[in-house]
């Protein structure tokens, strides 16, 4: 049996589009949490309809698909599209990601930029994961985020794992973890995200939590 060789190009045409199923899944985590907030403000201001059935059951349904979104962005395996597989697809070939190949990545997109000012900002973009000679991939960090994305989502991954994939009796109900918690955690793995798809893609993004809508750079901040 042949095995297939992936290209360079290949890998890296593959981690934009992680990114953009990570930046999707995002803002679908954070739509369902606006709406849920809306109706439990509403839903608790009536007493008639806090006596029915209908608030538990909605709460149920958007702390289960809350919980299976987030663990799907932790996802380890090999064929998923998640922000766990983009971490592992750079840590296995780093040199796909030397600032030089960023560069010419993000040629390729629709920016619009002289290559002066392309390459100012790809210089402000990379500096945090830039090695000591700035030009090539960071290893260390990389790994620091990766095991921070699995310290964030560990108790995620044991609710999904025992509550809603498989049926553990002794275990805990989805509602273990607080709403606020549920918040926390997906502005986590938001901040962590925006990150990395703005350095692979060369967006930008607000520092608010929350706010996963893109914008072209213009300037270095």
């Amino acid at each position: 049996m042949q095995s297939v060789v992936v290209t360079i190009d290949e890998r890296r045409q593959k981690a934009i589009q992680i990114c953009e199923v990570v930046e999707n899944t995002i803002v679908t985590l954070q739509s369902d949490r606006q709406t849920f907030s809306r109706f439990r403000d509403g839903a608790t201001a009536s007493e008639a309809v806090m006596r029915t059935h209908f608030p538990p059951t909605i709460a149920r349904w958007y702390s289960q698909s809350v919980l299976s979104g987030l663990r799907r962005l932790g996802d380890r395996d090999m064929r998923s599209h998640s922000l766990r597989q983009l971490f592992d697809g750079m840590l296995a070939h780093p040199g796909d990601w030397t600032f030089d190949a960023l560069l010419q990545l993000w040629d390729r997109t629709k920016h619009q930029y002289e290559p002066e000012m392309l390459e100012l900002l790809a210089h402000a973009t990379y500096g945090w994961v830039a090695d000591a000679s700035g030009r090539a991939l960071n290893v260390s960090q990389v790994i620091t985020d990766r095991a921070r994305l699995d310290e964030i989502l560990k108790s995620v991954r044991n609710l999904v794992n025992t509550t809603i994939a498989h049926a553990d009796r002794k275990a805990v109900s989805p509602n273990a973890m607080t709403y606020n918690q549920l918040d926390e955690t997906i502005y986590a793995v938001e901040d962590l995200a925006k990150r990395y798809i703005a350095l692979l893609t060369g967006r930008g993004y607000s520092s608010e939590p929350g706010s996963m809508t893109p914008y072209e750079q213009t300037a270095v901040s």
